[in-house]
């Protein structure tokens, strides 16, 4: 398939409920839909969404931030808004004020990686467009690959990372199965998930693959 839009950042976390409720009182977004393993957030059910899973309970200890670095929504104005929030459990979200029909849309999603330029390129190689240096682009949205913070210690265990996925929407044409990225490309076993539609997307095609080619699980 071809990526035609950044649908949705799905998590693993330890209180969704709390999450949930922090997400909806300070800064607007809905619960799209509720089920018994995760929670659909969002101002708009057809734009970005924040996806909230249940951390499975064989992980002992809390969720890691690893290779998520941040979550930027976009608003037209930030006025009267704060432009960073903590949401807990180590998600940090920002606002970006821009032009666009949906405030509280996805505008980027920042992740890690010890290379970022070779994580880049992986991602264009899954049919995101380059939009800058170690930043790429699908449907007016962004995955922005950072360096580790020098000072910012060890970016955790795996098995206990944050991020369960990112999640595209597609279309029709070029549909094609994607390359494996490369080793060392992310801090997460890459940060090279990504996965089509998925809660609230109806179609479940993962596009995650290891730098060896099998499924990729974070």
């Amino acid at each position: 398939m071809t990526p035609r839009s950044l649908d949705h950042v799905a998590l693993w976390v330890a209180n969704r409920d709390a999450m949930a409720e922090i997400a909806t009182e300070r800064l607007g977004l809905h619960t799209i839909q509720r089920t018994d393993t995760f929670t659909l957030l969002g101002a708009d059910a057809r734009r970005g969404k924040l996806t909230l899973f249940e951390a499975p309970e064989d992980v002992e200890g809390p969720r890691e931030r690893g290779a998520l670095k941040r979550i930027g929504l976009r608003v037209g104005s930030l006025e009267r808004l704060e432009p960073r929030f903590e949401l807990g459990e180590g998600l940090e979200v920002v606002l970006v004020e821009a032009e666009t029909e949906s405030d509280f849309d996805l505008d980027h999603v920042a992740l890690v990686s010890p290379d970022p330029t070779a994580a880049a390129r992986a991602w264009e190689a899954y049919g995101f467009a380059p939009a800058g240096p170690n930043r790429v682009e699908v449907g007016g949205a962004y995955i922005e690959l950072h360096a580790p913070d020098p000072d910012g210690g060890d970016p955790g265990s795996p098995e206990r990372s944050l991020l369960n996925h990112i999640g595209v929407g597609g279309g029709a044409g070029g549909a094609r199965p994607p390359p494996a990225p490369p080793a060392g490309a992310g801090a997460v076993r890459g940060p090279l998930p990504a996965r089509a539609g998925g809660p609230g997307g109806g179609r479940g095609r993962r596009l995650r693959r290891r730098a060896s080619g099998s499924a990729l699980r974070v």
